[in-house]
Order: structure tokens, then sequence, then C-alpha cells
């Protein structure tokens, strides 16, 4: 079993449980595009859907590699405040508990 060293952190903001999705359609490209303004990521496709399960598994994807290079993530100065959300992620057991830290926003109504 390999031992993984996590580097102290103090979040200087609480810790988000969740993500924010944004979903917008792009009719230049005529696709959906679903973002994760928390951890600068993006995906698009035909479909909603498409779009979001693709930002499911770039998140799932990203926070491996997160992971796997942390002493490169962690030290970068827009990377590091990801690595409480990385550990979030990295807790979930499924791509399915992963879909379940997005939530869109409420829209509100002038």
């Amino acid at each position: 079993m390999e031992m993984i060293l996590l580097p102290k952190f103090q979040p200087s903001q609480p810790v988000a449980k969740k993500l924010t999705l944004e979903l917008e359609y792009d009719p230049e490209t005529n696709q959906y595009v679903a973002a994760c303004p928390e951890l600068d990521l993006a995906t698009a496709g035909d479909r909603e859907e498409e779009a979001v399960e693709d930002l499911v598994e770039a998140i799932q994807e990203y926070a491996q590699d997160y992971l796997e290079r942390l002493d490169l993530f962690a030290g970068s100065p827009n990377r590091g405040a990801h690595l409480p959300l990385i550990l979030l992620i990295a807790s979930c057991v499924s791509i399915a508990d992963i879909r379940k830290l997005l939530v869109a926003p409420s829209k509100r109504i002038s």
C-alpha cells in the first residue's frame, strides 16, 4: 500500500462541500459547455448530459493527476487552493458521488 503525505494547508475560507456547475449553450459551436469554475475546468458536448458527464470525468482525472503530482500542484499559485476540493473529490467512492458534488447556481429572478 502506497502512502501519500499531504502538505499542511490552512484554508483561508471555509472549504466548499459542493462544486458549481455552469451549463451554457454555445450557438457558434452548436454545443453545450459545462464548467466548474472552482477547478478551472470546462468541457463541451452535443447534449447537456454529455457535457456534464464529460465534466465529471475531467474532474475525476484532474483529482487523480493532482494527487499523483501533489508537490507540483499544491505548491502552484493557481492550483494550490484546489487541494481541499481535491481531497473532497478523492473521498468519493464513485463517479455518481462526484456528480452529486456538482450544483447549478440558482437563477435570480429580478
